[in-house]
Parts: structure tokens; sequence; C-alpha cells
């Protein structure tokens, strides 16, 4: 869990200064070191996953709290570019400069943003050798 706390102080402390983000939940599983953190405002709850050493952000809508968004699945129907393996600061960058666009997608737009990253979660399976969620 500290790793996680660390990561969200040095990369993501523009949550709270800015976005008003509160803790709402976190767990730890000390013998392998995987953890989650949750983070909510008043329009996205956004979960921080350790897992394998590796660290995931993920945003959802409040109005919807089952179905996360990944930060590349967001950078893709902003940006309208499909892309692959985008660096980790540019990531956070572009969660940080276009955060009323990802809070406008996920409350006012939320389900075109539902298809659109079901659209390209089709994609990634297809690529991967799914043929089933071919079109």
């Amino acid at each position: 869990m500290n790793s996680l706390l660390k990561y969200l102080l040095e990369n993501l402390s523009f949550l709270y200064g800015q976005f008003d983000f509160a803790f709402k939940n976190s767990v730890a599983e000390e013998e392998n070191g995987n953890a989650l953190l949750e983070l909510q405002n008043d329009a996205l709850l956004i979960q921080l996953i350790r897992d394998r050493g590796e660290i995931s952000i993920y945003t959802a809508s409040l109005q919807d709290k089952k179905v996360f968004f990944g930060l590349q699945e967001l950078y893709e129907i902003i940006m309208h570019k499909e892309t692959t393996n985008i660096p980790e600061a540019e990531l956070i960058d572009f969660f940080h400069t276009n955060f009323s666009d990802i809070v406008k997608l996920l409350t006012e737009n939320y389900a075109a943003a539902l298809h659109k990253v079901n659209e390209i979660r089709a994609k990634q399976l297809v690529a991967l050798g799914y043929k089933k969620y071919q079109s």
C-alpha cells in the first residue's frame, strides 16, 4: 500500500488540490504487495490498482460504478487516436489536462463512451486472436 500512496502523492496530487477527490476505500494484500485505492469526488470514482508490481489507473462514472475505463481507453476516445503503449507520464499529463473532458464524457456522454470503449476492447480481443469479437 505504501508504494501506491507514494505513487498517488508523486503523480496524482492534482486530484486533491484541483478536483476535490477524497479517499473512499483501500484494500491491501500484504503477502503479495497487491493493493487497491479508491478515490471519489462528486462526478467520478478512480481506482489505483497495484498488481504484480504494476500500477494502473481506472475511472468510472458515479452513474455506473461497475464499468471502469482505463486511461489509455479514455485517451483514444477523447483524442480520436488509436494507440498502443502510451508512456505513463503522457497518460497522467493527459488525465490532468483533459480532466474536464473526461468528466463530461463519463457523465453527459456516458452511453457513447461505453459504446466506444466496447469497440476498443473488441479490437484488442480480435488482435489477440478471439475471432468471435470481429465485426
